[in-house]
């Protein structure tokens, strides 16, 4: 998976250079999420029309500037998707069947499908046994026909080709085989198709199913063709099963089978990367809005002390105005105290108006000079927020 960092800027001048689909295609996006991320980043993209009103060299919108913000990341991520069409699967097969050639049926057989080759117990664990509907008819799987052995013949073929490409193959119940890989596992299934048959019911042999409205029943037929079918579910769209319209046309099918089993891998293994990025990419997010939380906390830490230095800061002014009225007022009372006058508690108006000088100075804000006012008065309040 390709993985694309370009700038916001750079984004903004190439949407506006080409179209958007052209340009979706060099990153291996679609144009909808590509717009999705212009839209984002709060990018102006071309109004509908545009590029076909420049190709007829009609007038078009003037391009406009691209918002200036400090929100929005300077950058973007593009993971590219690739073609994950059901076109570009089969297009990816054909390729590698071509590559792979003409995969032969070789024995012996596989360790893993020998037993079912030879013992019908080994058959039966694999879940031979398929009943119908109504439990009343049933396929016995676990007899060996012609089909079944051919079958077997061909799962051996494909085990032996696929180890040799690194798979690690094993049984699984209700008839499934799987190829493990570094990145998962491809489960899938190489068995003869049946055919389904409705027949009516003989309601004097059976009241329950007249009481039970049920006209018909189902009986199951072998029909002496194959089926290749993938059944894990996330290995994305594409071809995903071989159906036989004739006996033995699966045998000189193998290449493709192999192929298909190549494709689910790498497709799996395109998921994990996919994984593996997304999840990086999300943490790096996770950490840039941990980063921003972190700054808008400080900023919102900073304001709230800026504005208790000022409060500090107001409140002394307050003080200082209220000594400075209070030293006029003493000046007044020094000015009209009598000359002699009895003791006032022992103290002389004289000794009163020192007391409340000295009170006076001890409550001045400025008394140490401006620079002790600063770090009493100011800095302190940084300490005790």
């Amino acid at each position: 998976m390709d993985i694309n960092t370009v700038s916001r800027q750079d984004l903004f001048d190439q949407v506006w250079s080409k179209p958007m689909r052209a340009l979706a295609a060099e990153y291996g996006v679609s144009a909808t999420h590509l717009k999705s991320i212009c839209v984002s980043l709060d990018i102006p993209v071309p109004i509908q029309g545009h590029w076909n009103k420049v190709a007829a060299g009609r007038p078009v919108d003037p391009q406009p500037a691209l918002p200036e913000t400090d929100d929005l990341p300077g950058k973007v991520t593009i993971m590219a998707s690739g073609d994950r069409s059901w076109r570009g699967r089969r297009a990816l097969v054909a390729r590698y069947a071509a590559k792979i050639g003409k995969v032969p049926l070789t024995k012996p057989f596989h360790p893993l499908i020998a037993p079912l080759a030879t013992d019908k117990e080994a058959r039966w664990e694999h879940r031979g046994m398929i009943a119908n509907g109504t439990l009343a008819e049933a396929v016995d799987r676990s007899e060996q026909s012609s089909t079944g052995r051919r079958r077997l013949m061909l799962v051996s073929s494909l085990f032996w080709k696929l180890e040799a490409y690194g798979f690690v193959l094993e049984l699984a119940e209700r008839r499934e085989f799987i190829a493990r890989h570094k990145d998962g596992r491809i489960n899938f299934k190489l068995q003869e198709m049946l055919k389904l048959e409705l027949v009516k019911r003989d309601f004097s042999k059976d009241p329950l199913a007249r009481f039970l409205g049920r006209s018909k029943h189902q009986i199951y037929h072998l029909t002496g063709l194959l089926c290749f079918e993938i059944i894990s579910y996330d290995v994305g769209a594409g071809t995903r099963f071989i159906r036989e319209s004739r006996p033995g046309e699966l045998d000189g099918r193998l290449s493709e089978v192999v192929a298909m089993i190549l494709v689910a891998r790498d497709v799996q293994i395109e998921n994990a990367e996919d994984n593996k990025a997304r999840e990086k990419y999300e943490a790096e997010a996770r950490e840039r809005a941990a980063e921003e939380r972190r700054r808008q906390e400080d900023l919102a830490r900073l304001v709230a002390l800026e504005r208790a230095r000022f409060n500090a800061f107001v409140d002394a002014g307050e003080r200082w105005h209220r000594i400075n009225r209070a030293r006029s007022f003493l000046d007044e009372v020094r000015r009209i105290a009598p000359a002699k006058a009895s003791p006032i508690e022992g103290r002389s108006i004289v000794e009163w108006c020192d007391w409340a000088e000295q009170h006076l100075k001890e409550r001045d804000p400025l008394k140490d000079g401006a620079s002790s006012f600063i770090v009493d008065a100011l800095l302190s309040v940084g300490e005790s927020t």
